[in-house]
């Protein structure tokens, strides 16, 4: 089950789906048509809202089917947090040479530092051969859940206990 609940991005909203639907020759492009919203530039941007809080272990875009090289991102800026408000940046790829790019068919991000996160925002700051647009084939999330640890003196005594009656407490079938 997919942890991203939903996908905002700074054009083309109606092909958002096509980076999370699992499908390789699918694909997200961006556009810079001033009247229909679109990018108006060379930056776009794509933000995951998560189900829950996790932590980003990997960031994976697929970037293979992508026909026209200058439509492939050359500069990735990954940032997370629990808001889009208070964002942080994790991890960034850049390609050594955006005007003879290398034949990659993925980029993958891993973070700098773990950070508990509930949205994630990839920013694509520049495109190979300085391309305008970008496509991006798909998004694919690693993450962790975040586990907390529950201090001992915080539990109830019945968690320790050898008395027969927590079961009776924690079973409700024991209850009747």
């Amino acid at each position: 089950a997919s942890c991203i609940t939903s996908v905002d991005v700074s054009s083309n909203a109606a092909a958002a789906m096509c980076l999370t639907d699992g499908s390789s020759t699918t694909v997200w492009d961006s556009y810079t048509d001033e009247t229909m919203g679109g990018g108006g530039g060379h930056a776009h941007w794509i933000m995951l809202h998560l189900v829950e809080p996790v932590r980003v272990s990997t960031l994976t875009l697929s970037v293979g089917h992508i026909e026209d090289i200058s439509y492939r991102p050359a500069h990735v800026k990954v940032s997370v947090g629990v808001s889009e408000a208070a964002l942080v940046e994790i991890a960034e790829f850049a390609e050594p040479d955006p005007n003879h790019p290398s034949s990659i068919t993925e980029i993958v991000l891993q973070p700098k530092e773990s950070k508990l996160a509930t949205h994630v925002k990839i920013d694509i700051l520049a495109q190979c051969q300085g391309g305008w647009d970008c496509q991006v084939n798909g998004v694919k999330l690693l993450v962790e859940k975040d586990t907390v640890e529950v201090p001992h003196h915080a539990l109830s005594p019945w968690a320790s206990s050898k008395s027969p009656l927590r079961f009776f407490r924690r079973d409700p079938a024991h209850a009747k």
